[in-house]
């Protein structure tokens, strides 16, 4: 009995543990985002598999339930489902990990649906499976029901896939160390001595070795006794005893009941989930003990305050190497651009005395090392005096390349918006970029691509992928064309496609492009992504929450109020660059749209405005049609970020171009000067390719979705579809 009793008080510690955890997750909101939520998922499971301990050691007589078909069937059921889901969650953690930090520009928050499909998945058909051979279950050693027979092939159903996770788990613990080495080789001497989020010395790496190994041991130490334990045995063919337990069976059976509570410990102290918990408590729960914390702790306690420090500083959070390896990235992508805008200004004349040129000209590509972007500096390119040093270590061979694509063309481009090179270069200065990361949002996207703003808001750097980048290249020359033949186009304007090579061979590809959205003395109220289709085109109820969050056409409640001449030329400018998109086969564009309101106004309550588009008039004078849905914008849909104050929603919405300065219909204004609308077409690297095509046809024909509605469609009648949207939006006023 005395394994009944220990298994019980062990198994009570997991399960208030696993509630510890999932208290913090609902009480503090920090928490309640990518990856903690993998963390609160284990611990629901951690919950359910504890409570058959607690309930076999604890309740009085309760080890006598082994003996009842039911209660044990259901007892092997639970044991299965919650042990193999908690199992799987951890194994899940590590993979995550290991894709953050091989990919630290992928956003693996994209696969959450696919990490749920597996999980549950396996957990339930395991079950089920279980259930099937239901004849099998009896007491299995630990004073719980189980699968009975020691040779029996059902255990492999937990055994095969912990045995895979132990594997993802130390394959974590040495990707981590490799990393993190990496990172300590990158980093300046400044960096090691500066205290920010993304220093990053040897302390910080002694920190996250020390931490993410003992996650690894937790898991290893509760675990490795049911796989020793069970091999044993189904060698020997022995039984286990209840009454005389052996040492196996106690490894086993303490193991796995406390492996619970051990989980939330490990996780309950890492930084960010200290700090965060720490800060609720003092500010939410007892903001009468603040005061004293901060003052008075570190005099009384200062064993207790540098335990507290410790245990709150995030720079050993492993979760947080992703940020300081885009850091380095980001580094020698500023540094490159930095060096090809000085070195490439007597380019562009080229470009100008002949602008029918094609080759070389768009063909050009130049590489620069490390020595290039952080010694061999001509003194233009030197930082500022007092700024500080934000290179990168000298790693030799395997060092950092910059490539720099058509760099006149581009130069070409930002010369036709304005745009001086020493304006630009400004902008894009690592010292004033890389200080103000800490106060701006990173956002990845579903298919990995990663937004950032400049400092002073023009700018948007996203990565591309390899396909998209090559698209851009191979349309540069008509978009070129197009923009010099079209001043005041609303497209999207790229000012860079750059390519980073990490010392692991890995390639990043960049864009610049510029922010629609670059008006700080015009906040935007409500912002809009418009297709004009209606198929899954609603934000739901977090746009009407709150409308500084971006809203798609079924969202629109408003018109754009213009004169008709500014509507006029408008439409015939916007249906210019929509045709100059079809012609080149891309669809899936959108426009994206900022109202900004002198006078804030109220919706009205009913929904009058929202009508189907097929039974609305094209007419310029409906004053009752609204914007219907397109599915979501990739660039826009990447933006999953925490609720933000209304002053900083413009941080939402990153890929837009901004016209060009001077005159433009990037900005509107209506006649009573009420309403300032901002507007540019974005995400115009989509072609209409063969994955495209197979998409419309999974989702008319198999999902039965409306063939008129849903946003993958052909380029031609994807415009002619926009264009109508684009009638009803604008509503024409004297």
């Amino acid at each position: 009995m005395k394994l009944y009793s220990t298994t019980g008080v062990l198994g009570t510690l997991s399960f208030v543990g696993a509630a510890g955890v999932i208290l913090s997750y609902f009480s503090v909101a920090e928490l309640r985002r990518h990856p903690s939520k993998l963390v609160f998922l284990m611990s629901m499971c951690d919950l359910g598999f504890s409570l058959r301990f607690m309930i076999t050691g604890v309740i009085p007589g309760s080890s006598k339930l082994e003996d009842s078909h039911i209660p044990c069937l259901l007892q092997a059921l639970s044991l299965q489902f919650f042990g193999l889901a908690s199992l799987s969650w951890n194994g899940i953690i590590s993979l995550n990990l290991i894709i953050n930090l091989n990919h630290p520009f992928i956003n693996t928050s994209a696969y959450v649906k696919f990490y749920h499909l597996f999980v549950w998945g396996i957990a339930s058909l395991s079950t089920i499976l279980l259930g099937i051979f239901h004849h099998q279950i009896g007491p299995s050693g630990d004073g719980t029901c189980w699968i009975q027979d020691a040779d029996s092939p059902l255990r492999l159903m937990l055994f095969v896939p912990l045995v895979i996770y132990f594997v993802l788990s130390m394959s974590a613990l040495g990707v981590c160390f490799l990393r993190t080495r990496e990172a300590l080789a990158s980093a300046s001497a400044e960096e090691e001595s500066a205290n920010n989020m993304y220093a990053f010395d040897e302390a910080s790496r002694r920190g996250m070795i020390l931490r993410m190994a003992s996650y690894v041991g937790v898991f290893l130490l509760c675990w490795s006794g049911p796989v020793v334990h069970r091999s044993i045995q189904f060698l020997q063919g022995t039984e286990d005893s209840v009454e005389n337990p052996s040492a196996l069976q106690y490894w086993d059976a303490l193991g796995v009941s406390v492996q619970g509570f051990f989980n939330a410990v490990v996780w309950l102290t890492n930084p960010t989930f200290f700090t965060s918990f720490k800060r609720f408590i003092l500010h939410k729960v007892l903001p009468c003990l603040r005061q004293e914390q901060e003052e008075a702790t570190r005099e009384r306690h200062p064993l207790l305050h540098e335990v507290s420090a410790k245990l709150g500083d995030t720079r050993q959070d492993v979760q947080r190497m992703d940020q300081i390896l885009r850091k380095n990235i980001i580094t020698c992508l500023l540094m490159g651009i930095r060096v090809s805008v000085s070195r490439g200004e007597h380019d562009i004349t080229m470009l100008d005395n002949n602008p029918h040129v094609t080759a070389p000209i768009y063909k050009q590509k130049r590489t620069y090392t490390y020595a290039d972007m952080f010694e061999n500096k001509r003194p233009d390119e030197a930082s500022p005096p007092g700024s500080p040093a934000m290179g990168l270590r000298d790693t030799g061979a395997r060092s950092y390349f910059f490539h720099d694509y058509c760099p006149a063309v581009f130069e070409s481009l930002r010369s036709l918006a304005s745009i001086s090179a020493e304006d630009y270069k400004s902008s894009m200065h690592p010292s004033k970029f890389l200080n103000a990361l800490g106060m701006q949002k990173f956002s990845e996207g579903r298919g990995g691509s990663f937004f950032v703003f400049s400092p002073d808001r023009k700018y948007v750097l996203k990565t591309v992928s390899e396909t998209e980048s090559k698209l851009l290249l191979k349309i540069l020359p008509r978009m070129h064309q197009h923009f010099t033949q079209n001043e005041h186009s609303l497209l999207v304007r790229f000012y860079g496609c750059h390519a980073v090579q990490t010392p692991r061979g890995d390639t990043i590809n960049v864009v610049v492009m510029s922010n629609v959205f670059d008006h700080p003395d015009e906040r935007v109220h409500e912002p809009y992504d418009l297709k004009g289709s209606w198929i899954k085109r609603t934000s739901g109820p977090q746009h009407q929450e709150d409308p500084s969050r971006l809203g798609m056409d079924s969202d629109l409640k408003r018109h754009v109020r213009v004169t008709p001449q500014e509507r006029k030329l408008f439409l015939e400018q916007i249906s210019r660059d929509a045709k100059f998109l079809c012609g080149l086969n891309i669809m899936d564009y959108s426009l994206l749209l900022g109202f900004h309101f002198k006078i804030y106004p109220k919706l009205p309550s009913h929904e009058g405005l929202s009508i189907p588009p097929e039974s609305s008039s094209s007419s310029s004078s409906s004053t009752h049609s609204s914007l219907h849905d397109v599915t979501k914008s990739t660039s826009l849909e990447t933006f999953t970020l925490p609720h933000q104050p209304r002053d900083e929603s413009m941080r939402s919405f990153a890929e837009a171009g901004s016209p060009s300065t001077g005159p433009s219909f990037g900005r509107l204004e209506s006649p009573d000067g009420l309403e300032v609308y901002y507007c540019g077409m974005i995400d115009v690297l989509q072609l209409y390719d063969k994955q495209k095509k197979m998409e419309r046809f999974f989702k008319v024909y198999l999902l039965r979705k409306d063939p008129h509605g849903v946003s993958v469609i052909g380029p031609q009648v994807y415009y002619e579809r926009f264009m109508r949207a684009m009638e009803r939006l604008l509503v024409a006023e004297t």
